[in-house]
């Protein structure tokens, strides 16, 4: 009886362990909490009226890259150090874009 709880316990804390190891491979904390942040700029020039209706679509079409990207670098199991450089660089890219439209001096109003 001994034997055999032991065993299933080191099977649950091995087959506990590849799980943790998987979930830390796909994990993307500071990404998606960039995304976040980004889209909460967008509703906030929306709302001041600092970003036209144009403008607006163009960055949420940025953002929509983004959240495929991520998906797609998902999709295989792991995200790659290449592929979070990858999704840094564009959401800069995104952060750049929101900042100079954001301030371009145009308005709805």
């Amino acid at each position: 009886m001994k034997k055999i709880l032991k065993s299933l316990f080191i099977t649950a804390l091995f087959f506990g362990g590849i799980h943790f190891s998987s979930h830390a491979q796909l994990a993307t904390p500071g990404i998606t909490g960039k995304q976040l942040s980004q889209k909460t700029k967008i509703k906030q020039g929306v709302r001041s009226g600092e970003l036209t209706r144009r403008e607006t679509r163009g960055l949420l079409i940025e953002q929509k890259q983004v959240k495929l990207m991520k998906r797609a670098a998902k999709a295989d199991g792991k995200v790659t150090r290449r592929e979070r450089r990858v999704l840094r660089r564009k959401q800069r890219s995104a952060d750049y874009h929101i900042y100079r439209q954001k301030h371009d001096g145009q308005s709805r109003y």
